[in-house]
């Protein structure tokens, strides 16, 4: 059983080297599928985070959850 496993492990690690060789580059603004661009107005949210930049100048903010 041991001489299995043993065999096992040495088999996924020399084809893992392979199987990332052939992956295409990931890119966060890729989603693969089709997308529009939609414009929201709100007044109200929940789960919302809000930081100010060091010099005082720019909020961010993030929305998560129910609108």
């Amino acid at each position: 059983m041991k001489r299995f496993l043993g065999t096992l492990v040495v088999l996924a690690l020399g084809l893992a080297p392979q199987a990332r060789a052939q992956m295409q580059p990931w890119s966060v603004e890729d989603t693969g599928q089709p997308y529009r661009d939609v414009t929201v107005t709100t007044s109200e949210g929940t789960w919302m985070s809000l930081d100010v930049s060091p010099d005082g100048k720019t909020i961010a903010f993030d929305m998560l959850g129910d609108i």
